[in-house]
């Protein structure tokens, strides 16, 4: 006897084995066109990092939110510090200008010759009376020695004079490097606005003691906002630089914008895990705000969609059947 058994099935039991790619989640049937459409997030225009010199703050000239303009003043070090600091630097520089004359000299002048000479004459008489039996030899090997000593004592003295020469030397360089350091920070101790934006997360108090290169805020600029897109390797022929896309911000309530694309990143970005398409968006209304999300949808021409079919899309026509027959027998 044969049965047929008519069973509905799961789709991911009818299709196991045909699991989707990247690109086929990426592509959209509508009214029998098809689409590439694409999750994306709104970035600021430009983010720039506010880095301060080493001091303390004395003033504060414009605060977290606010409005500011390429040059604005931002806050202020303390200047005092910096001038007691240059003023000892400036004494410890004279110090070491005068060591060094002394060793210049002293080198100069070279050995004592007077130590040396005496110490010869005394070994040349002390020789003298030994040969003749005048005295010991005893006598006569602590002239030697004497002699040997006197020339040692004055040679060391003399490398002795050029290694501290050459110490103060760079002593002295690291010094005035420092002071010219130190110049430097007294003309700069007001940070002014690197760029046009609105300020962010300033973290500052009067009387905050900083470090060189620390970053104590941001400056953002979202009059434009730059929307990234994820877009799988495989769509990357059909996605060019300044085809236009429609991209529908997830705002209350949701807006559409026709954009060209910017610029197309063929490298796998970390955070979307896919290459990365960018467009810019003016946001003179700041409408949309850094973070908000955004559906990007490509529209494919006739000859895009039947390629895009060929390339990536299930043929429904070779499995559209949901029926499995079973046959069986007493």
């Amino acid at each position: 006897m044969t049965k047929l058994l008519s069973i509905a099935l799961i789709s991911s039991i009818v299709f196991i084995g045909c699991a989707q790619k990247p690109e086929e989640r990426q592509i959209v049937k509508k009214d029998k066109a098809l689409s590439i459409q694409l999750e994306a997030t709104s970035y600021a225009h430009q983010v720039r990092s506010i880095s301060s010199i080493s001091g303390k703050v004395k003033t504060i000239h414009i605060n977290t939110g606010d409005k500011i303009e390429e040059g604005n003043d931002i806050f202020s070090i303390d200047e005092n510090l910096i001038l007691r600091e240059i003023k000892v630097l400036e004494k410890q520089i004279a110090d070491a200008k005068d060591n060094i004359r002394y060793y210049q000299r002293a080198n100069r002048l070279g050995n004592n010759p007077s130590i040396i000479q005496l110490a010869r004459m005394n070994l040349e008489k002390v020789a003298s009376l030994y040969s003749k039996g005048y005295t010991s030899e005893e006598d006569f090997n602590l002239a030697k020695v004497n002699y040997a000593n006197a020339i040692y004592s004055e040679s060391e003295k003399k490398n002795g004079n050029n290694t501290n020469y050459i110490n103060q030397k760079k002593d002295l360089s690291e010094k005035e490097l420092k002071l010219f350091t130190l110049q430097e920070r007294l003309k700069n101790t007001t940070v002014k606005a690197n760029m046009s934006g609105y300020l962010h997360n300033l973290e500052l108090f009067e009387g905050k003691l900083l470090t060189e290169g620390e970053k104590v805020g941001e400056i953002i600029d979202i009059s434009k906002i730059k929307v990234r897109a994820g877009l799988a390797t495989g769509l990357l022929p059909f996605v060019k630089k300044g085809r236009e896309a429609k991209i529908t911000f997830l705002t209350t309530p949701p807006f559409e914008l026709s954009v060209p694309i910017k610029k197309i990143i063929p490298v796998m970005d970390a955070e979307f895990g896919r290459v990365t398409v960018d467009f810019e968006v003016d946001n003179t209304d700041y409408l949309i705000q850094p973070g908000t999300k955004a559906i990007v949808t490509v529209a494919l021409k006739e000859n895009e969609q039947d390629k895009v079919k060929e390339m990536f899309l299930f043929d429904e026509k070779k499995n559209k059947s949901n029926v499995i027959e079973v046959t069986g027998g007493n």
